[in-house]
């Protein structure tokens, strides 16, 4: 079935920009990905990838290996009951030691600041196929870490997604604010949940207003949130 779906794509070489913006927003890291179609198979291809950088926004192999087939599946379709045969035509190039295929002692973020990078093939598929490709997510994934210890000396810590919201697509608007592709569909966490672990107070947590952008499909507000 994937196979039929790829195929179904003209065969060519289409590229994508990755903009990687966590480590220094005045100058995002920038390379090409490219998607090359060739009857039923599916490469794409890192190789343009930066060498792997001294701050924890690396990916590891098996993080961009994974992200890629969720990004390239969510494009063809049809793929609720994916199992290990969906993925036999996708091949996905790297450079061991690169920023996508990180090497010891190199610190990793698991996938979190990668997201953007990998979302440069919905870049390259959307100029072949755009009716099948939506709007990319609003940023990366921004999740606050805190700990810390109570007063009686035990250890409190959690984490909160602060979730942007998903990009229209071209037959709907985009989903209510989720987490990115790559995470599957784990939401936001509850507010109460959270401030009952962490000695936080959320004072507000809601839509922002007029963020979905233009278009006859907008894209999913983003959340305002005040700590």
């Amino acid at each position: 079935l994937a196979r039929e779906k790829i195929a179904a794509i003209p065969d060519g070489r289409y590229t994508g920009i990755a903009t990687v913006e966590g480590f220094d927003p005045d100058d995002p890291l920038r390379f090409e990905v490219v998607v090359e179609v060739a009857g039923s198979d599916l490469i794409v291809d890192y190789t343009a990838a930066p060498p792997q950088l001294a701050t924890p926004f690396n990916l590891l192999h098996a993080a961009t290996l994974g992200l890629s087939r969720a990004y390239v599946l969510t494009v063809i379709g049809g793929t609720d009951g994916a199992n290990d045969g969906f993925m036999r035509p996708i091949q996905v190039l790297t450079t061991p030691g690169s920023f996508v295929h990180a090497m010891p002692p190199a610190p990793v973020s698991m996938y979190f600041q990668g997201t953007q990078a990998i979302r440069a093939v919905f870049g390259a598929l959307s100029q072949v196929v755009p009716d099948q490709v939506a709007a990319s997510v609003g940023a990366a994934l921004n999740i606050l870490l805190a700990f810390g210890m109570n007063p009686d000396g035990t250890f409190w810590g959690g984490a909160f997604n602060m979730t942007a919201g998903q990009g229209g697509c071209p037959t709907h608007d985009g989903a209510s604010p989720l987490m990115d592709l790559g995470a599957g569909d784990m939401r936001a966490m509850s507010c109460e949940v959270f401030e009952s672990r962490a000695p936080f107070v959320i004072d507000k947590f809601e839509l922002a207003c007029d963020a979905g952008g233009a278009g006859h499909y907008r894209g999913s507000p983003g959340l305002d949130i005040d700590f």
